[in-house]
């Protein structure tokens, strides 16, 4: 009796496991006499077939329920992989570019953001194609970034078969290596086991068969969790082990930290930080409910998230791992905390400890007696001294030098204390700080340095410094959100030095004369909304002013340039002290940007009625008379200048046609034709007043007398009331 001329007398294409049983398990039962001719003595009785039957199918069920779903961050229920994955991206670690130093990778030579090795020029792969290419695969990356859901779902699509999006038919096997201990078990006994545990008759037999005619898919998660005090000893073997099967296909997966190419031949792939379109495929995948869409959640979140004061959600959506707990917070309130500082505390609590409890991985202790609070207050120690100095990268040697000197005054550590080992011990367990070049640091996102850059400072009551130093620096923007968001006895210190500060800027009787006439135009505006919010958005509408004087010339001024750029702040503002006011702005300020000109003199009176209809509804700006103004246009209607003329008559006529338009708003030319110098300071009061309201909104409080004096004050011309 042979392999190739006896048939099976079960046919296998009728068992439940149509995706792997037919083309894997039967080419291996094939490829050994003897264990054919057990199998066909086996399967004579038809009690013995359904055995088969259910232990083929049993296996394929059995991976589905173990590693076909997923369970994160106290969800109650867990979640298929399927509906939730979104393709992952890699980097060809063989394609990463030398840094020749630190000032390379400075803001100052990227300005981006999000500090990842695509800045340096990278190009990104599918890791599925790379998963068909390379028999032997490494995946590394940081904490979150998907490797365990990838070698999940490699394995499901190995037992998809020809329907599956991998090439290579294989049985897949999915060991994951914080269990593993190599001084009881072996790499054999564990994939053997696997089998048993489904009923597969001679589980030994047929692991042994699989593995030496190469059919099976290794799926070895997590090198660097496995226990410390067995790491060598289980590198070895599976170095072996790999070695003596070595038909077979192996992915691996670790930290970026870990380094284990001396080990294992492995290609090694680096997985890219999430873009755009896959942040929006993962929410929806997430949010894809009939009420979801019904809803257009994800629509919703995108534009949260758009619409965020801080930059710091928008950086976390690029790491799974976070944005999975964005998701979370989104689904069950709907949005996320106006408090920025909360979801940065959380998100960074679920690095350093919640991560480790969740996957149920042990781990040796960093540094003896080094706890959370105070290995925060190292890290944000280093967080402050880095963002003082303009500097997100630092010196492995610096980093070293920090730790152990922060350790010896604190925790009295021996000066031969080795900060190298519990830099490389934070770096592998936690991922907060990583190395993006060699012997280069950074944190891991650019979010847990500002908020760590926020801690030092509550901690250390500089708010005095931060508002003397770095008020008008865009770069401490969120720094200075999450300070406000930080301070549990109130925010109040902060605002009040940053309203002192305030004062100064209006020195000039131009910009004197423009608050002044944004307060008197706004006073008999609808009284639902606040003073200061009106204030706002009379500045808005000047700004739409200015902006429509550029679009009318040629080469407009200079001086009008830059003072309808600097005035886009007062919608800025206007936005935060009232969402619904700015958004009834919206067709008014289109109007006056796109009428205040000479191009829509045709149809002046149709854009007149149009805004006066919109100044009724809104009860905004009564107390300018559009008859007037509709006079006074159809007079220059009638004295456009002609082609034939000179430019220079274009462009004196077109300063007419704007001019009039002011003087029906009462807007003195000169406001709105400020000095370089008085830009800047313009530019400088709207972005601290609007930084001022986000940092009320993004406190934990503030006393109500306080907050009202000190928005009494804003938009003021004088500073006081």
């Amino acid at each position: 009796m042979t392999s190739s001329s006896t048939p099976l007398p079960y046919s296998l294409a009728d068992s439940a496991l149509s995706g792997i049983a037919v083309p894997i398990f039967e080419s291996i039962l094939r490829a050994d006499d003897n264990l054919f001719v057990w199998l066909y003595r086996k399967l004579n009785s038809r009690e013995s077939q359904e055995k088969f039957r259910t232990a083929f199918s049993g296996y394929e069920q059995r991976y589905k329920q173990r590693h076909g779903l997923i369970k994160l961050l106290g969800m109650t229920e867990p979640i298929d992989i399927e509906s939730i994955f979104t393709p992952i991206q890699v980097w060809d670690q063989k394609a990463t570019r030398y840094i020749e130093s630190i000032q390379a990778l400075e803001p100052s030579s990227h300005p981006s953001r999000r500090r990842e090795r695509h800045a340096f020029g990278q190009p990104k792969k599918d890791a599925l194609d790379f998963a068909n290419q390379e028999q032997y695969m490494m995946v590394r990356g940081g904490p979150g970034s998907g490797k365990t859901t990838f070698l999940k779902k490699m394995g499901l699509e190995a037992l998809k078969s020809h329907r599956g999006k991998l090439k290579h038919s294989c049985i897949p096997v999915f060991i994951e290596l914080k269990h593993f201990d190599p001084e009881q078990d072996t790499l054999e006994q564990i994939i053997e086991a696997e089998f048993r545990v489904c009923g597969i008759p001679e589980a030994d037999q047929f692991a042994a068969k699989a593995l030496q005619r190469g059919k099976l898919l290794i799926l070895l998660d997590g090198l660097d969790e496995a226990p410390i005090n067995r790491l060598d000893k289980a590198l070895i073997q599976i170095r072996d082990f790999v070695r003596r099967y070595h038909r077979n296909r192996f992915i691996a997966s670790c930290r970026l930290a870990a380094d284990y190419s001396s080990f294992l031949n492995f290609t090694e792939v680096e997985i890219a930080a999430f873009d755009d379109a896959q942040i929006v495929q993962f929410l929806r995948n997430w949010f894809h409910s009939t009420l979801d869409e019904k809803s257009k959640t994800v629509q919703q979140f995108c534009e949260l998230l758009r619409n965020s004061t801080t930059s710091g959600p928008q950086e976390l959506t690029h790491n799974p791992l976070l944005l999975t707990l964005l998701c979370f917070i989104y689904d069950t309130s709907q949005n996320l905390p106006r408090n920025r500082s909360i979801l940065c505390e959380e998100s960074l609590d679920l690095f350093m400890h919640k991560w480790q409890v969740e996957k149920r991985v042990q781990r040796n202790p960093i540094y003896q007696d080094l706890n959370l609070p105070i290995e925060k207050a190292m890290l944000s120690e280093l967080a402050y001294q880095g963002f003082e100095a303009n500097r997100l990268f630092f010196s492995k040697e610096e980093v070293v030098e920090k730790i152990k000197t922060f350790l010896t005054e604190n925790l009295n550590a021996p000066a031969c204390l080795d900060g190298e080992g519990v830099l490389k011990a934070i770096e592998i367990q936690q991922g907060i700080l990583v190395e993006p070049a060699q012997n280069v640091y950074s944190f891991s996102h650019l979010t847990f340095q500002e908020y760590l850059t926020a801690q030092y400072i509550d901690d250390h009551h500089q708010v005095d410094q931060l508002v003397a130093h770095h008020l008008l620096d865009r770069r401490w923007r969120d720094v200075f959100l999450l300070v406000a968001g930080l301070m549990r006895a109130g925010a109040d210190e902060l605002l009040l030095l940053m309203e002192k500060e305030l004062q100064t800027f209006i020195n000039t009787s131009n910009l004197r004369n423009l608050l002044g006439w944004s307060n008197k135009i706004s006073e008999r505006w609808n009284p639902e909304f606040s003073p200061v919010a009106k204030r706002a958005a009379a500045l808005d509408i000047a700004g739409a002013l200015a902006f429509s004087y550029m679009s009318m010339v040629d080469r407009p001024e200079t001086t009008t340039t830059n003072s309808a750029h600097a005035l886009k702040h007062a919608r800025w503002l206007t936005r935060c002290l009232n969402s619904s006011l700015d958004s009834s702005l919206s067709r008014p300020r289109k109007i006056v940007r796109l009428s205040a000109n000479c191009d829509a003199l045709n149809d002046y009176k149709k854009r007149i009625q149009a805004l006066g209809k919109e100044f009724r509804q809104q009860q905004i700006f009564n107390n300018i008379n559009l008859g007037i103004l509709r006079a006074n246009l159809e007079k220059l209607k009638s004295q456009v200048p002609s082609h034939k003329q000179p430019n220079e008559m274009s462009g004196v006529f077109a300063k007419r046609v704007w001019r009039t338009w002011l003087q029906a708003f009462h807007l003195d030319p000169k406001w709105l034709q400020l000095a370089p110098e008085e830009v800047q300071a313009l530019r400088n009061y709207l972005y601290v007043n609007t930084l001022m309201v986000e940092c009320k909104q993004a406190s934990v409080r503030v006393s109500r007398s306080n907050w009202e004096k000190i928005e009494a004050h804003m938009l003021q011309a004088d500073g006081v009331v």
